[in-house]
């Protein structure tokens, strides 16, 4: 593979040079350290993370009761044997025997002490306390990380809270999916948040939803199109019509023209006969030309303009006469 590069390290040998890493995985190998060592590992990786960066860890860890070891390891080995065979029930002796794996509640210490330091590894140790029956602790984790974290980083910790709010508070439910719209513009939270109120309390978030968008639109189409389509959901198409048309752009007229130009047919035409003979001259090429025929095409199919369309399609012929290929394209027209 020509776009991997391998290099040899340990995990308390290695020294990385360039950017910061995306992720780091680690399988099956932490346990070759003693616990105070991979405590210096995990630290390390840490440290080679870009912000947002995730680490990935698989190993062997202990969960049973330290008091009940011989009987915990002897049942574990003599499944091993049935099921895989006597040769890997001594390659699991030789583990027990010769590795550091550790206790579950040691490695969990390891990563709680140092959880603040990366959000993936807040967000794996909160859900790893929530499997745990460590709800409110989970909570706790996952509220500190929303708190100290960069909110584009806050997403996924986030989504996990809301999971916890939706049953044990409401209203926190209602604010985190109120965030997570408003941060991702993500409509998986749209739908529950409206479910999640009352008519009266839909109405005042909506308010702020639409305030916050419209306060965006000029420096961010996102913004603008986000505007566009709740109020499409909401069936203000006034107001989705006003910001369509003020958009002055015939990608943005054929975005919405299945939800809005049999409404208004009239405006939406007009807008489109304003933009379409500019859009024409501005360019050439056979893609170019095919382009304004699809706007052409597009316009046609508004009812009662068909008339209209072929009146503009006369005028771009006689304008453009010495343009065979635009000519050509126009013949389906």
């Amino acid at each position: 593979m020509a776009n991997v590069e391998f290099l040899s390290g340990g995990f308390l040998t290695y020294r990385h040079e360039g950017a910061p890493l995306d992720c780091i995985v680690s399988q099956i190998a932490l346990h070759h350290l003693p616990d105070f060592w991979k405590q210096i590992a995990l630290l390390r990786m840490a440290g080679l993370l870009a912000e947002g960066g995730k680490l990935c860890l698989r190993d062997v860890v202990y969960s049973f009761d330290p008091v009940k070891h011989g009987k915990f390891l002897d049942e574990f080995i003599s499944k091993a044997a049935e099921k895989a065979g006597p040769q890997f029930a001594r390659s699991i002796c030789e583990h027990v025997r010769n590795e550091y794996s550790t206790m579950d509640w040691i490695m969990r210490g390891m990563i709680e002490r140092y959880y603040r330091s990366s959000y993936s590894l807040c967000l794996r140790y909160a859900k790893r306390l929530l499997a745990d029956g460590a709800k409110a602790k989970a909570q706790e984790v996952a509220e500190e990380g929303v708190a100290i974290f960069e909110d584009h980083l806050t997403k996924e910790l986030r989504d996990f809270l809301s999971g916890i709010y939706k049953d044990s508070d409401p209203k926190k439910y209602r604010d985190t999916l109120q965030t997570l719209f408003l941060q991702s513009g993500d409509w998986q939270y749209y739908g529950p948040l409206k479910k999640a109120c009352q008519p009266e309390e839909w109405q005042e978030r909506l308010g702020m939803l639409l305030a916050h968008f419209a306060e965006n639109r000029s420096a961010d189409w996102s913004g603008r199109s986000k505007l566009i389509d709740i109020y499409l959901k909401e069936k203000m198409y006034d107001q989705a019509l006003t910001e369509v048309l003020a958009k002055r752009s015939l990608s943005t007229l054929r975005q919405y023209q299945n939800d809005l130009a049999f409404r208004y047919p009239e405006q939406y035409f007009n807008v489109y006969r304003e933009l379409i003979i500019p859009f024409a001259n501005k360019d050439m090429g056979r893609k170019h030309y095919q382009e304004v025929v699809s706007y052409l095409k597009r316009m046609k199919s508004i009812e009662g303009y068909e008339g209209a369309v072929s009146e503009i399609v006369g005028r771009l012929r006689i304008e453009h006469k010495r343009k065979p290929a635009f000519i050509d394209e126009m013949k389906v027209l």
